[in-house]
């Protein structure tokens, strides 16, 4: 059904928050993304033209408020963003484009088979998207803590 708004306020109540823009992103991302082109762009910085002492320090103290304030405009999206930013050209190549998921996967097929269980930690949130799908490729049952 169409909403239709009688006043300024209720306008502003039917207007869509930042955080559903990203998550509606981040399924997008995770149904019809699969080829990331590899292409990237610095990151936003503040220049300024004068060069005088008072100018360098005004533009230092800018950048940093303006970085920051940036940062948090923008942390909805990172979880997209960071799917964006790396992929597998086959996801079941995953295990053979490192040696130490070789590894791995004959570690836990031994563990496995002899009934121990398994817990790995990591530091890296993109490490653990990296295992799920290299966990999901070998069939194993896990349960992932972010």
């Amino acid at each position: 059904a169409i909403q239709t708004a009688q006043t300024p306020s209720e306008l502003l109540a039917m207007r869509r928050s930042q955080q559903e823009y990203a998550d509606d992103l981040d399924e997008m991302v995770k149904k019809f993304v699969f080829c990331v082109p590899k292409a990237g762009a610095q990151q936003v910085t503040l220049d300024s033209c004068k060069v005088d002492l008072t100018a360098s320090s005004n533009e230092a103290l800018l950048s940093s408020i303006f970085s920051e304030r940036m940062e948090n405009y923008f942390l909805p999206f990172r979880r997209a963003k960071a799917r964006l930013t790396s992929f597998f050209p086959d996801k079941k190549l995953v295990q053979f484009d490192a040696g130490k998921l070789q590894t791995l996967a004959e570690l836990l097929r031994d563990l496995k088979r002899n009934g121990h269980r398994v817990l790995i930690f990591t530091q890296m949130s993109k490490m653990l998207d990296i295992l799920e799908a290299f966990l999901n490729l070998n069939g194993l049952t896990y349960l992932r803590l972010d």
